[in-house]
């Protein structure tokens, strides 16, 4: 964990950036993504053939240079869907700094100033409005009319009393990024990523809105057949004429894993549709895929 997913969290407390995981393998890796001066804490982890994990006591690195964090503004999420409500702070005024907020949107080509809370004109290239508002610069909820992809808000420092865009080599510059994005299709959910001999394996399947059907599918390692469930431990070969309708709960699998059971990884895959469509096959616009996994080992 660096300074980034130490300061940068939602209101709950968590993390708002992910901490790096840097895959070793047996051998060895490099991690260069330092960008802000402070404490980075590492731990190495290992599993073992059974999925056992071994975690190190943390080890602390502290880095001199960089950037400092305490400039940049802070989203209260790092990916936002419909619905959300998408909240974006600064940090309290400097003495003797004036403060310049700067956007940009996913698919346009000019940079948005916000002057004060949710207020904005796109820049004109000659003069830059500075911020009036308070601590809070977006506060908006999102719906599906919001453009979908990343987001880049910059919080600019100048010294005050010193014509911003005449000067950039005196702008101290704390950036955030944050997606607003489409929600993940629904997939099966295994009740383990790894499964032994002796084993329970279940898959459930998440609960189908209103007005859908879904077909659940799976392929096993060494086939390249896919299996079409239509209800729980029942599944047929697909054809690729005819798909079963599931007309099962919401369970998928639940089988006692045998030393007979293929090793390897099995691909999960949910489709669901409109229930008016009759003939699915015909109609892959409308669908829904969603894609889970799990191995057996």
């Amino acid at each position: 964990m660096g300074p980034e997913s130490a300061k940068k969290r939602d209101l709950q407390g968590s993390p708002i950036t992910p901490s790096p995981v840097v895959n070793i393998g047996t051998k060895a890796a490099q991690f260069d993504s330092f960008q802000y001066r402070g404490d980075y804490v590492t731990v190495f982890m290992a599993k073992d053939s059974r999925g056992n994990v071994t975690v190190s006591a943390p080890i602390v690195y502290a880095l001199s240079g960089g950037k400092e964090i305490s400039l940049d503004p802070i989203a209260s999420q790092a990916v936002y869907y419909d619905g959300d409500q998408c909240k974006v702070t600064i940090p309290p005024a400097s003495t003797g700094k004036t403060r310049y907020v700067r956007m940009r949107m996913p698919g346009v080509s000019d940079l948005f100033v916000f002057t004060n809370l949710n207020t904005a004109a796109a820049f004109n290239g000659r003069t830059l409005p500075e911020w009036k508002g308070g601590e809070t610069i977006l506060d908006i909820k999102i719906s599906s009319a919001v453009p979908r992809g990343e987001y880049s808000i910059d919080l600019i420092y100048v010294p005050t009393g010193i014509e911003p865009l005449s000067h950039p080599e005196a702008w101290e510059i704390g950036t955030t990024t944050f997606k607003i994005a489409t929600p993940p299709a629904a997939a099966p959910v295994p009740s383990q990523a790894v499964y032994h001999v002796g084993d329970q394996c279940k898959v459930s399947l998440p609960t189908l809105p209103g007005g859908k059907k879904q077909y659940p599918v799976m392929k096993i390692p060494g086939s390249d057949s896919l299996f079409v469930f239509n209800a729980l431990n029942k599944a047929v070969v697909f054809d690729g004429k005819t798909i079963p309708e599931w007309t099962g709960s919401d369970m998928m699998l639940d089988i006692a894993i045998s030393a007979q059971v293929p090793k390897g990884e099995y691909s999960l895959y949910l489709l669901r549709l409109p229930g008016t469509i009759a003939t699915p096959l015909t109609r892959t616009d409308l669908w829904e895929v969603g894609q889970s996994s799990f191995k057996i080992e």
